[in-house]
């Protein structure tokens, strides 16, 4: 007689099980956050070490670190655009990590920046959510492979996007950055281009990594 016992099906989202409780800290860590935000003010005249303690406390490290190499293009990016989302809200409320924080004017505009992808962000894990579970098992990636690198490099690109060159959130990645390796005319010492950005990526004596986008 058939067993009527469930049977566990592996997939991708196995893969991907830290990544979305990582996610998920994530999010209700930026939702104190602004919480905590809007109990304060606006006006915000005056330095909150509270608040600040709250936004530093948002912490994108675990979530970017929990992205795994050897993922198909649409998986890939689908945990893009959510660690995207992610992201954009951090940044948005980044000024209030300082004391005194910016001029109210700006907090008011960095704010706004990161209201897409708080809007957005249910759906999008939703659907990388079911996207793994559809996904075959990945299979094991080295640590050494350019696959590696790849993820390495669109993280660094999400968080310059966001971050980088004074920028505070507001840019969400709907379309997956393109990796392209090889030389880069206007930069010898580059490896490749991301997004359109030049990198370069090295190994380092430990077989890790180092990877490093020319902006701003």
């Amino acid at each position: 007689m058939p067993s009527s016992a469930p049977t566990n099906r592996r997939s991708a989202a196995d893969s991907l099980s830290t990544f979305f409780s990582s996610a998920g800290v994530l999010d209700r860590q930026l939702k104190e956050a602004a919480a905590a935000i809007n109990a304060s003010g606006p006006p915000w005249t005056a330095a909150n070490p509270g608040v600040a303690q709250k936004v530093r406390a948002a912490k994108l490290a675990p979530v970017a670190g929990a992205i795994p190499a050897g993922m198909s293009h649409d998986l890939l990016q689908s945990v893009v655009l959510v660690l995207s989302d992610l992201t954009s809200r951090r940044y948005a409320m980044g000024s209030f990590e300082f004391q005194p924080p910016d001029p109210y004017a700006n907090l008011l505009r960095e704010l706004r920046n990161g209201h897409p992808a708080a809007a957005r962000y249910a759906d999008d894990v939703a659907a990388a959510r079911a996207l793994a579970r559809s996904t075959a098992p990945l299979a094991p990636v080295p640590g050494s492979s350019r696959r590696t690198a790849e993820v390495l490099l669109l993280v660094r690109y999400v968080t310059l996007a966001n971050g980088g060159c004074g920028s505070r959130g507001g840019t969400v990645l709907t379309r997956l950055p393109e990796v392209v390796w090889g030389p880069v005319t206007r930069n010898p010492e580059a490896d490749g281009t991301v997004g359109g950005v030049a990198f370069s990526a090295d190994l380092d004596s430990d077989g890790r990594w180092q990877v490093n986008l020319f902006a701003c």
